[in-house]
């Protein structure tokens, strides 16, 4: 038997490793790009991410067993967000600059759009209180160093680094989560929230509540008004079928973990939505759907 053997179907080739199915690539693509662009990802991120990863995220595995986790994003709905009491609170990006909402973790990436616009408020955010984590990513925009995190900003931060990857696996098909994030890279399904999400479910918690995460182009929670839904957007398309992905991957993994929506807009009917008061008396038009207020269903836990 060959070690190595490709099969031709339609427009695509699979190939073979040992008899068992590697990967498929379309027949337009280069198979010695293809090859390298895996083996890139492979010894620039995958393997350096198992041997950083056990010392950041072996200690967290399980530690909120039980308890509700709040998982902050940056659209317009994080206006409307009331901290649940007694919740741990986990943010992404510019989530810090919410003054209603204490971070007791703050995810970034994006050195150019992030650290270096937010400067030393980010850097020196809550540095007792809220544990920071910066993602390493040297496959992004190559000759780019402004796209990364600086070690030098990570270690005035007090931040953990770890690796992720702008895909679902290494290898097409193998994961759309992970479940082991002392063996792999996190996972960004296009947006930050992905590796924040990961992190949350590896400690393993009752509930997780989705805030500020709209999954719709109308803006930014720092800004005075929402711009236009533009529904069309390919980004945000890209980013609903990473939802999509994800939901699968959490009912296949953490089957006794909830997942509700606060205040949904992209994400609405995907997981368990529910709605505070605040943005209920500015949308009317939900009046007549009977929504579940996000009150009773704290009400019903505690109960």
């Amino acid at each position: 038997m060959a070690i190595f053997k490709v099969k031709q179907k339609k427009n695509k080739r699979k190939i073979y490793f040992c008899g068992i199915p590697l990967c498929t690539i379309p027949q337009d693509d280069s198979l010695k790009q293809y090859v390298k662009d895996k083996f890139d990802k492979l010894f620039y991120i995958v393997l350096p991410a198992q041997k950083k990863h056990p010392d950041v995220f072996s200690k967290y595995k399980d530690m909120y067993k039980g308890r509700d986790v709040v998982l902050c994003a940056t659209g317009p709905t994080f206006n409307y967000y009331t901290p649940i009491p007694g919740a741990i609170h986990v943010g992404v990006n510019n989530a810090y600059k919410n003054e209603k909402v204490q971070l007791d973790y703050l995810f970034a990436q994006d050195g150019e759009n992030v650290v270096e616009a937010a400067g030393e408020a980010l850097l020196n955010y809550r540095k007792r209180q809220c544990k920071k984590f910066f993602g390493i990513h040297y496959l992004i925009i190559p000759n780019l160093e402004s796209s990364f995190i600086s070690e030098k900003d990570a270690e005035q931060a007090n931040a953990e680094r770890y690796y992720f990857l702008l895909e679902s696996s290494p290898l097409n098909g193998c994961a759309l989560g992970n479940a082991d994030l002392t063996s792999r890279p996190l996972l960004c399904l296009g947006s930050t929230v992905f590796c924040a999400l990961d992190f949350i479910l590896w400690t393993n918690p009752k509930r997780v509540f989705l805030v500020g995460c709209d999954c719709v182009n109308n803006g930014h929670f720092i800004e005075d008004k929402e711009n236009k839904i533009q529904a069309k957007d390919e980004n945000f398309i890209i980013l609903k079928e990473g939802w999509k992905d994800f939901k699968k991957f959490v009912r296949g993994h953490y089957p006794n973990t909830e997942i509700i929506s606060i205040n949904p807009k992209g994400l609405k009917g995907l997981f368990q939505d529910a709605y505070t008061v605040s943005f209920l008396e500015k949308s009317p038009e939900l009046a007549n759907s009977s929504p579940t207020l996000l009150e009773n269903i704290l009400k019903d836990f505690q109960s």
